[in-house]
């Protein structure tokens, strides 16, 4: 099963079974909306046609209506100011018009289009600060029912419901959710709505959260549903130059329980604004199947070139690294530290073969480990590599930690003699090593994990000089690799 994914910069085509991502388009940004005709055959898309990051002045607003829709590839007239989510119907398209706090309705035969306003506010904001719209940001057609969300900004989320095909107002109510985004409507008619700064998906009639991420810098943004599984997408919580350069993702959530069941790391790919699923009938769509045909092209995700060090300073954290659990903090020695268990991964890197190394420090009477972390994919504190400094009481080791499957599994663990030095983490194909202070203290072999995320995570404990190096060397053996790193080909022996 595929789906469809949008993102400022690209189109993405995703395999929900194996994860493999394909580049379906990323020459006329920003992406946001995806639909198609209900024949199958016509793929419609809406581009903002500028960047988001120059959107600050009440001046840029005026500039900003040079949006569009493209079919088939083909681009229409410009005319739309930040178009956000689209549904066809028979013979129309609903674009939310989000810049010009409106809905815009095209005619799919000529492009005829009008736009309908429904408050008196025309422009969604007039300027950074004077946030007078609605901002109205997705909609769902049910039978003869228009859902529209009004995401409001910091006023709090509203739903409206509008007659079809007249538009006329049926009711609107305020939520409690909070610059929330996607509204579904099922077919036992609870109203679903992505509760996008706290990272919930919500009922938005009775406010009670069906599921939460738990994941405090995430955002939920993209709804998609095949009846057995929910696909949420996730985003990070940035500046607008982060939102096309930041870690992405699509939770898998089954729909009975309401429990994460996967999840597909998009590194790299910025913002995930939508996510619609291509080959199967799509429960927060039109219900109706993609049939016609794109091409697309192979897609690295992440930086392939990770030689360049890269330090945990305060710049490099706030705008190149993730945060998935607790805040970081930073000392005056330019160390990383967190009072709590805290994840962090660096941005646009996607590696399976790679050295990652740090120096680590648990002398804090409430430190209890600190490390390295290599092949992540998430969500949240799973499915990674992780080399820890760990203190237990008067114990101090070395450790190598798998999670995977829903699981933690110690694939080894050395003494140590002290509470702070370098530890590096070095993946080769299955081999993983760990060495302490440039001595090799544990080897093992790992099958479970591919391409993921390199970062660093702690309890307590402090890290600093973080730096990675890309081992990824096709035209090489692998015993090379070790000898660039310094490490005798004869300490590893299950490289025969």
């Amino acid at each position: 099963m595929k789906a469809l994914v949008a993102c400022p910069l690209h189109l993405l085509e995703v395999d929900l079974d194996t994860h493999a991502v394909r580049r379906v388009e990323s020459h006329r940004p920003e992406y946001y909306g995806v639909s198609w005709s209900h024949a199958g055959d016509r793929l419609i898309l809406s581009h903002s046609g500028l960047n988001n990051e120059k959107m600050a002045s009440l001046e840029s607003y005026m500039d900003s209506e040079v949006g569009f829709l493209s079919t088939n590839g083909v681009a229409g007239a410009i005319g739309l100011s930040q178009p956000h989510q689209i549904v066809c119907t028979e013979q129309h398209v609903i674009a939310t018009n989000t810049g010009r706090n409106s809905l815009t309705v095209f005619r799919q035969d000529d492009g005829f289009y009008k736009n309908i306003w429904i408050e008196d506010a025309k422009w969604d904001r007039k300027g950074k600060e004077n946030c007078c719209g609605s901002h109205l940001n997705s909609v769902f057609l049910k039978d003869d029912q228009l859902f529209v969300l009004a995401h409001n900004f910091d006023r709090g989320s509203d739903v409206i419901i509008l007659s079809w095909p007249d538009l006329q107002l049926i009711k609107r109510w305020k939520t409690k959710s909070l610059q929330a985004h996607n509204v579904w409507v099922t077919a036992t008619d609870q109203v679903l709505v992505c509760d996008t700064m706290r990272g919930t998906l919500l009922d938005a009639v009775s406010n009670k959260v069906l599921w939460s991420c738990d994941e405090p810098t995430a955002m939920t943004r993209g709804l998609a549903c095949d009846g057995k599984y929910v696909y949420i997408g996730r985003s990070e919580q940035s500046d607008r130059r982060g939102r096309t350069e930041s870690d992405g993702g699509i939770w898998i959530v089954d729909r009975k329980s309401w429990k994460t069941q996967d999840y597909i790391h998009l590194p790299g790919v910025g913002n995930v604004m939508e996510v619609r699923l291509l080959d199967v009938p799509d429960e927060c769509h039109h219900q109706r199947p993609f049939t016609g045909k794109y091409d697309t092209t192979p897609l690295q995700l992440g930086q392939t070139n990770a030689s360049v060090v890269h330090r945990c300073e305060v710049d490099a954290t706030q705008a190149d690294w993730s945060e998935h659990l607790a805040p970081m903090t930073l000392r005056s020695d330019a160390m990383l530290i967190a009072p709590q268990s805290a994840l962090a991964t660096k941005r646009r890197l996607c590696l399976a073969d790679v050295s990652v190394s740090a120096k680590v420090d648990v002398t804090d009477a409430n430190a209890r480990h600190a490390g390295v972390v290599a092949r992540y994919r998430g969500p949240g504190e799973t499915n990674m590599l992780n080399a820890m400094l760990h203190k237990e009481g008067p114990y101090v080791a070395v450790e190598l930690w798998l999670h995977h499957a829903g699981k933690w599994e110690r694939l080894g663990i050395q003494p140590a003699n002290t509470l702070q030095g370098e530890l590096t983490l070095v993946c080769c194909g299955e081999n993983v090593k760990v060495l302490f202070d440039g001595n090799t203290l544990i080897e093992a072999q790992c099958q479970a994990l591919g391409n993921g995320s390199v970062g660093i995570r702690t309890s307590g404990g402090a890290v600093g000089s973080f730096q990675c190096q890309d081992l990824t060397i096709p035209q090489r053996g692998k015993s090379d690799i070790f000898r660039r790193l310094g490490i005798p080909h004869a300490t590893f022996r299950r490289f025969a």
